[in-house]
């Protein structure tokens, strides 16, 4: 037998229709013009009456799965096995949302021809006030419940930060979790990234620092004081650093090398300098790190290109790469970059790794400042777009 799940806002549809009938049986004149209206208003009730009936969401076989232990991943086969399991599921919540966001979407259009026909049945005098005053606030009450059902299940980040205040618990935020295990099983048996490891045939070390991870054209290592000059040449370019509140001199830039250092020790990551692969030339930096944005610490993936390499993708293949690599290393659920709304560099160079915008506040000097984010379900999804291409 199949197990029945009458969501509220059905109860609310019939609860509407009952006391409606009611009011229109009881107030309807004996006139032709009044069993008329009364006979419209009816196929309209019974619209909302259908639209409430359908709205009983039968809980279908493959829903059962969500119950079910999620095995343990032994290797890259059963991985794989584990991924198919997971996007059963994916595809009944992805269903289960389009299903659930068009009936909320019908539903509100439905209480909206409730009340006109109210309003109707009002100004024909075929009900009295107190049947008009509670049909419109039952038809409104059903609406606004419809709207707000349709919201909270939008993909906007608001609602979604709404349904999480409010504990609610929604399709879509089952779907991100289903989408996060799927990305973590790619990402664990995935190759098209090269991680080098600590130690063993894969902890690789150039003659300047030991390597993180590699791209078509680009590796990325671990900096030293072997790279002051390169670093130098970058970071105190006027034009590559002119959106960035103080200049750079040469002791800020070993400063800038030291505490990157001191960041790989303690966070396990930081700053890495960017490499050419063909020659070893150092370009600039990208990486991760720990920064204040607007009163938070959140992780930031930052980058800094040589003048003579931009506008060559350099900046978006490597940050793209330090992306991949911290929702494989760490736990974080977003990354940020932040920059000064008047950095159009930086901004486009985010928004092509997938980043979107988030916020804008004020720095301490008072100028507006553009964050940008993805999170770790949106990069999953991003990954495999392109895995795809």
């Amino acid at each position: 037998m199949k197990k029945v799940n009458i969501p509220s806002y059905a109860i609310a549809g019939f609860a509407i229709v009952l006391v409606c009938l009611c009011g229109l049986i009881k107030g309807a004149p004996e006139s032709g013009n009044g069993i008329l209206i009364v006979f419209i208003c009816g196929v309209v009730l019974a619209m909302l009456l259908f639209f409430s009936w359908k709205s009983i969401r039968v809980v279908e076989r493959g829903t059962q799965d969500e119950t079910r232990k999620k095995p343990k991943s032994k290797g890259r086969a059963r991985d794989e096995k584990d991924n198919e399991f997971m996007q059963r599921r994916l595809e009944i919540y992805s269903e289960s949302l389009s299903v659930l966001r068009r009936k909320a979407r019908n539903g509100a259009i439905y209480a909206g021809f409730a009340m006109v026909i109210s309003f109707v049945l009002w100004g024909y005098g075929t009900i009295n006030e107190y049947v008009f005053g509670l049909f419109v606030i039952l038809s409104a009450g059903y609406g606004i419940w419809c709207l707000a059902t349709l919201y909270i299940n939008s993909d906007k980040p608001e609602a979604r930060n709404l349904a999480k205040k409010l504990s609610i618990e929604t399709i879509r935020d089952k779907i991100e979790e289903t989408e996060t295990i799927i990305w973590k099983n790619e990402q664990r048996s995935s190759d098209t990234l090269k991680i080098m490891s600590d130690s063993g045939e894969d902890g690789a070390v150039c003659d300047s620092g030991k390597v993180i991870l590699e791209t078509d054209r680009l590796f990325l290592r671990e900096m030293s004081m072997n790279d002051y000059d390169a670093l130098y040449s970058v970071l105190a370019d006027p034009a590559i650093m002119q959106h960035y509140p103080y200049k750079f001199d040469e002791t800020r830039v070993c400063g800038w090398i030291e505490k990157n250092i001191g960041r790989y020790e303690k966070d396990g990551f930081g700053l890495w300098a960017v490499c050419l692969k063909d020659t070893g030339e150092m370009i600039g930096d990208c990486g991760l790190t720990l920064q204040d944005i607007d009163g938070k610490v959140l992780p930031e993936i930052g980058y800094h290109i040589s003048g003579k390499y931009q506008n060559m993708g350099y900046a978006s293949e490597a940050a793209a790469a330090v992306r991949d690599w911290a929702f494989s290393n760490t736990e974080f659920a977003a990354l940020y970059s932040y920059c000064r709304s008047t950095n159009t560099p930086s901004i486009k160079t985010a928004q092509a790794i997938g980043m979107s915008y988030d916020r804008e506040y004020n720095d301490e000097d008072g100028a507006l400042v553009r964050v940008s984010k993805i999170s770790r379900t949106e990069a999953g999804r991003l990954t495999a777009y392109e895995d795809r291409r």
